[in-house]
């Protein structure tokens, strides 16, 4: 029988972003009685496929190409954390750079300049995980590109907040406040990532010309060995 809210969804649908399933709700009801519940199911099934696709074990809008990309920075020891003049404390380091990743993947000159331009004019959050950033991607994969932009810009929280970037000889430099009540957390981690979205048209092969930084996260798992945190202060 049709669906009156995406509640009612069986579990499998309800798995998908918000968008797929309200495709699939609408496409299902409109079909059933024509079609019956088995071949409704199939045409709704269709519909979404048409507009998502699956990526390793998550379903994202086709076309937005969202991608991740992280970042060693390379310090010895635990990140070391300073205290400014002004009371605050600041990390201070290199996030990306135009040196190819581990992977093969690199940003271009272009592309880390507008970046710096980007965190300079609004700023982005940090966080200790990439949880918060996909969580974003499954809520609003169904929307367009300056939409999500938009979503994901205010509704990204953390505990670092990147005030200033610099580009520099091939290096994007960035200065972040880090929220006082997790500097003994933050010393656990030894590297950072960036969090960006490259859509497809600025997907040159492994070569990235363009796209939104929309936040950064500290973690344990990086790929571009350039990066580093250099100085704290």
């Amino acid at each position: 029988m049709p669906y009156n809210t995406i509640k009612e969804l069986p579990v499998s649908i309800r798995k998908l972003p918000i968008g797929a399933q309200n495709i699939f709700l609408q496409v299902f009801n409109k079909s059933y009685d024509k079609n019956g519940e088995e071949i409704a199911f199939k045409i709704a099934w269709t519909a979404v496929k048409s507009k998502f696709k699956k990526v390793k074990d998550k379903w994202i809008a086709k076309g937005l190409g969202h991608e991740l990309y992280t970042f060693t920075l390379e310090n010895k020891e635990k990140l070391f954390v300073q205290k400014g003049k002004d009371g605050e404390f600041y990390l201070e380091g290199v996030l990306s750079t135009t040196t190819p990743d581990s992977l093969g993947y690199r940003f271009t000159t272009d592309t880390l300049q507008d970046f710096a331009r980007q965190i300079n004019k609004r700023g982005v959050s940090g966080s200790i995980t990439h949880e918060e950033w996909e969580r974003l991607k499954l809520k609003y994969s169904h929307l367009t590109e300056a939409k999500f932009i938009s979503k994901a810009l205010k509704e990204r929280k953390g505990i670092l907040k990147v005030v200033k970037a610099i580009y520099q000889k091939g290096k994007l430099w960035v200065k972040a406040i880090i929220d006082k009540r997790y500097l003994n957390r933050i010393k656990q981690f030894k590297t950072m990532s960036i969090e960006a979205l490259v859509p497809k048209k600025y997907q040159q092969g492994r070569t990235y010309t363009g796209g939104t930084v929309l936040g950064l996260a500290l973690d344990n798992n990086p790929v571009n060995k350039q990066a580093r945190i250099t100085k704290i202060e």
